[in-house]
């Protein structure tokens, strides 16, 4: 199964047999977390962090886990960059994109419903990055999908039906009822926050 350069937008966009391949090499990882033979496989590679939105954790995990494998985060913000907008000129995401996928190996975009007109506008954005981009494109959350966190949930379930912390058993959960519950509220941090 080869997953070289695949973008990841949405996890309904990969085959069952594609998420558990990675949900196996990620719990491989996990095991063994800071052997010889993951911590050089992003030596010399630059990830870049697009934060249309800030975040604590996702911020976090994408950078530490760049460097526990030898590589690069670079963080990058709307605000620090000439883009083209409705109203000002700039660069466009073609262009954007294509400079982007010359300087790095893989790119992670965090856009959420509070910067886009309207709901899976977010998304919309993401997949153009990706149309342009030479590199994998990752969802870091968007205002439809949060595909990263949506795996790191299956591995956990994994592991607490299956054989514990760094053994999930994706095939435990087939045919199991998971309640995903969808809620907004006063309080909420974006559409999908209960």
């Amino acid at each position: 199964m080869n997953l070289y350069n695949r973008d990841l937008i949405c996890t309904q966009d990969w085959e069952v047999e594609e998420l558990e391949a990675v949900l196996d090499w990620a719990a491989k990882m996990k095991r063994d977390r800071f052997s010889p033979q993951w911590t050089s496989i992003l030596q010399h590679k630059t990830f870049l962090m697009f934060f249309y939105n800030p975040s604590v954790r996702t911020r976090q995990s994408f950078e530490c886990a760049a460097t526990e494998l030898g590589g690069h985060a670079q963080f990058l913000e709307p605000k620090a960059m000439r883009l083209k907008t409705a109203t000002t000129a700039g660069e466009t995401v073609e262009d954007a994109a294509q400079v982007m996928s010359r300087y790095a190996h893989g790119l992670g975009i965090r856009i959420l419903e509070d910067k886009v007109p309207y709901y899976g506008a977010g998304e919309e954005l993401i997949r153009e990055y990706a149309q342009w981009c030479s590199i994998p494109v990752i969802s870091m959350a968007h205002d439809k999908y949060h595909p990263c966190q949506g795996l790191a949930d299956v591995m956990g379930w994994a592991e607490w039906f299956g054989k514990g912390p760094g053994y999930p058993d994706p095939t435990v959960l087939r045919g199991k009822k998971l309640l995903v519950t969808w809620g907004h509220g006063a309080l909420a941090r974006s559409w999908s926050s209960v």
